[in-house]
């Protein structure tokens, strides 16, 4: 009986050869893509988020390897600038820590490193749902959005809140603003008087990530809060 020899060019695939490159979908409303590097073959997840928080703390953040990623859309890279475009912030992890096996470094030594694993597209979708999930909560927490104002705006803002982009605008519109710059904000009716002076609601433009961020009632051009003085 003639055995059949072993063809040593035949390539054996792993399991990183027959998935996509590529996963798109959205979580908790907000859109998610887990991607393949191009130079090592491992994959990272990514987030999109439309306000960044300015008590963001990426430590607190529970995924894989931690957070690795954090850009503004703009500053992204090829197919997250257009598939985050209605975003602002992309928050991401990956998958190339120690003990995580990236197929191309994987390939090129032809050996399974200190016995790490491959993070596949499945493990890293669930960690990408994971980060979603408390990016959401974060997002709910710290920004606050026209969409979800009910009753007073004064109940509904506390001081150090960041606003929607849509809250901002009604600062703006709603009357004339008293102030307007680059980086201040007040409502064009006063809020209240102390001794005279009108005291007025304020937004201030803060942090590298350029959040605007609700102050209080301030006298004109200035940030501190007199709503309770």
């Amino acid at each position: 009986m003639e055995l059949s020899k072993n063809n040593n060019n035949s390539k054996v695939l792993e399991e990183w050869d027959t998935e996509p490159n590529e996963l798109r979908f959205e979580h908790n409303g907000l859109k998610c893509l887990v991607l393949r590097m191009e130079q090592l073959g491992h994959l990272c997840g990514y987030v999109g988020i439309k306000e960044y928080p300015v008590d963001f703390d990426e430590y607190s953040i529970d995924v894989h390897g931690g957070v690795t990623y954090e850009s503004t859309v703009e500053n992204s890279f090829g197919v997250m600038k257009d598939y985050f475009e209605d975003c602002k912030h992309v928050i991401g992890f990956d998958a190339a820590h120690y003990m995580d096996i990236s197929p191309k470094m994987e390939t090129m030594l032809n050996k399974h490193l200190y016995g790490g694993t491959y993070k596949n597209m499945a493990y890293m979708k669930e960690e990408t749902i994971k980060l979603a999930e408390q990016l959401a909560r974060t997002e709910s927490e710290f920004v606050k959005t026209f969409k979800n104002w009910k009753g007073d705006l004064n109940s509904y803002l506390q001081v150090g809140d960041i606003v929607d982009d849509e809250l901002r605008n009604h600062f703006i519109n709603v009357l004339p603003p008293i102030t307007h710059t680059s980086n201040l904000i007040q409502m064009g009716e006063p809020y209240n008087h102390i001794n005279g002076e009108a005291i007025f609601s304020t937004l201030e433009r803060v942090g590298v990530e350029s959040n605007w961020v609700y102050r209080g009632n301030c006298f004109k051009g200035s940030t501190v809060d007199y709503t309770d003085k």
